[in-house]
């Protein structure tokens, strides 16, 4: 592993190794650095995690957002075609993407990117070098476990981390403004240029071998960026939408699945709330209709998409339903309740069972706002949600493969002593007689610690 450096730590035990850096682990992601300059730069799949507070506080300094070719979602995407009303016939539609930017950024040159961005904004010379320290803990303190062996990384930052996308995002805009916006290929040929963290969509107006020199030229900039390149005259995948060009420059898109795609909607049997599985044809018939822009096509991507709920067996009626109300005139939108509500987490998963539960508690909720009307929250009904359950996946797949050493516990640091101990741990650790050896209470014979072991020192007390 050329990335990763191993870290030194067999003195300790393997317990209390992963004791200590879990505790340094939940430290450093407190931090919560990418509030601080990113904002709604996470998975196109995941909700976006920074604290509204520090959004709130922050939006008018310094965020990602300001940079020139900043994409923020799909929906942004969607935008900057329908403002693109024609463009050149022989332009060519190019995608280019970044083959594994998050494991490939140099630490000095991350960091260097980052204050640069952080230098455009009104923020003080003191906070910057606050943001710079913590960002460097997060960079050079993260670190895995592999079977019993851990590891530091040495490049780059991990796939999972919050202040990733932030990260990412502070160096290709600082990669761009340095060598890429500056480019006599750029300057010529390239009519609209737009990146959501490593995916690149560009316009080029020039051939086909500048297109290739300009790729090249991207490549040889840096030995560790590289640069995969995907381009056609007539249509382009870009995130989940297919990017097509008609003969007179005209932009439309259509929805984009790749080949290897398969029906991975979530089974209508599956054990979770029916709120939830009656609402997922909607939001996905949504996204078909948002995306596509013909509307001929439309009706077609409508019906590809029924179809993938009923082979996961959604109920017609309620398909039926959500298509011919995304067919319909859209209807005003009730304004939307934005009264403090109080959380209700149900401490147990949930269980088709559940709901009862739930109901109890809206039909008795009344009573507090009756007894209670000086208190706003109480006037409104509560918020009731459950855990997740666990399922197989949960069950099969694990992060930690495990130690290939033996799997007795150590709780205590310092060379194991035969004998009977207490494990710390339980009830009956107060009766445990500490010795070496033990003594039968009628016979007074005494026994060894292997008979001891077999006889009286359970597995785990």
């Amino acid at each position: 592993m050329d990335r990763f450096l191993y870290l030194h730590l067999a003195p300790i035990a393997i317990s209390t190794q992963k004791w200590i850096l879990q505790f340094q682990k939940r430290f450093l992601d407190q931090l919560q650095l990418s509030a601080f300059f990113i904002q709604g730069t996470q998975r196109r799949t995941s909700p976006r995690r920074p604290t509204r507070r520090a959004k709130r506080k922050n939006d008018n300094k310094i965020t990602v957002k300001t940079t020139r070719s900043f994409l923020l979602d799909t929906g942004h995407f969607l935008d900057v075609i329908k403002r693109l009303d024609r463009v050149p016939s022989n332009s060519t539609l190019v995608t280019l993407d970044v083959n594994s930017l998050y494991t490939s950024i140099q630490h000095t040159k991350g960091i260097e990117a980052t204050r640069h961005l952080l230098c455009q904004s009104p923020i003080s010379e003191d906070a910057i070098q606050f943001f710079l320290d913590l960002l460097t803990l997060v960079l050079y303190e993260n670190y895995f476990l592999f079977e019993d062996t851990f590891y530091i990384q040495k490049c780059g930052t991990a796939m999972g981390s919050n202040v990733a996308p932030a990260y990412a995002n502070a160096f290709m805009n600082h990669f761009e403004i340095t060598h890429v916006f500056t480019n006599s290929f750029f300057l010529q040929h390239v009519a609209c240029y737009h990146r959501y963290i490593d995916d690149i969509f560009l316009i080029w107006t020039g051939t086909s071998d500048t297109l290739l020199s300009f790729h090249s030229y991207l490549n040889s900039i840096l030995p560790e960026l590289q640069f995969t390149i995907h381009h056609n005259t007539n249509s382009v995948p870009f995130l989940d939408t297919m990017v097509l060009k008609d003969s007179n420059g005209g932009l439309s898109t259509d929805i984009y699945c790749k080949p290897t795609d398969c029906n991975s909607l979530l089974l209508y049997t599956s054990c979770h709330p029916r709120s939830l599985k009656n609402s997922l044809p909607r939001s996905q018939l949504n996204r078909v209709a948002r995306i596509v822009s013909d509307p001929i096509t439309l009706n077609d991507r409508l019906d590809d998409m029924t179809s993938k709920f009923q082979a996961r067996h959604y109920p017609p009626k309620l398909l039926t339903e959500e298509k011919t109300r995304i067919l319909s005139p859209p209807s005003p939108r009730p304004p939307r309740n934005t009264q403090e509500r109080i959380p209700f987490v149900h401490v147990l998963a949930f269980h088709p069972l559940v709901p009862k539960v739930h109901s109890i508690i809206r039909r008795h909720w009344p009573l507090l706002a009756k007894s209670y009307p000086s208190i706003p929250p109480f006037k409104e009904p509560v918020l009731v949600c459950n855990k997740r359950p666990p399922n197989i996946r949960d069950k099969l797949v694990r992060a930690d493969i495990g130690s290939k050493r033996p799997t007795t516990t150590q709780r205590l640091l310092g060379t194991r002593r035969n004998g009977t101990f207490p494990c710390l741990n339980c009830a009956a650790c107060s009766n445990v007689i500490k010795s070496d050896t033990i003594t039968h209470p009628r016979t007074g014979k005494y026994y060894p610690r292997y008979v001891i072991k077999a006889l009286v020192e359970p597995k785990r007390c």
